[in-house]
């Protein structure tokens, strides 16, 4: 039987009044249950705390024309996010909180970043991903290009995996 609250979600273009929920959702999204995966310490460098600056960092972000966001709501609540960058061809990230996950948000957000993309000219999108999302951005269709160490700054070097998927 479907989950109800699926029919709940709603998508819409991302506004610069929504940085804060974003870096939330974001932040929120990468602490939970990541640690199997990468250092406590690597987590809050991928994510860190939100301040002032930083929102007012993505807000700025989120006004540029060839960045494109779209959030996923419940009820006026950011569940989830996606970006893409047009000029580069990559989706740069794509979160939702725990408690909405296994509810095809995610893909969802991604099937309407590649229509987007396709509509764009886009012919395929690549995106670095965390080894904590590679399995599903394989059952998206992505296959894997190569494996690298992000550097996070402060040291830190976080193994991710390039990605693309023709449209």
């Amino acid at each position: 039987m479907p989950d109800i609250r699926k029919h709940l979600v709603s998508y819409r273009t991302a506004l610069s009044r929504d940085a804060g929920s974003l870096l939330q959702t974001r932040r929120e999204s990468v602490l939970s249950g990541s640690e199997e995966k990468y250092s406590r310490l690597i987590l809050e460098a991928w994510a860190p705390k939100t301040d002032a600056a930083s929102i007012l960092q993505e807000s700025e972000a989120l006004k540029n024309p060839d960045r494109i966001s779209l959030v996923a709501e419940i009820q006026e609540k950011i569940v989830g996010f996606c970006t893409i960058g047009i000029a580069e061809g990559l989706l740069k990230q794509c979160y939702v909180l725990p408690e909405y996950r296994g509810m095809g948000i995610a893909r969802e957000l991604v099937r309407q970043m590649e229509a987007i993309a396709k509509e764009r000219g886009l012919t395929s999108l690549k995106l670095s991903s965390s080894l904590i999302a590679f399995d599903f951005y394989k059952k998206q269709g992505y296959s894997e290009l190569h494996s690298y160490n992000y550097d996070l700054g402060n040291g830190l070097q976080m193994p991710c995996v390039m990605m693309e998927k023709a449209l």
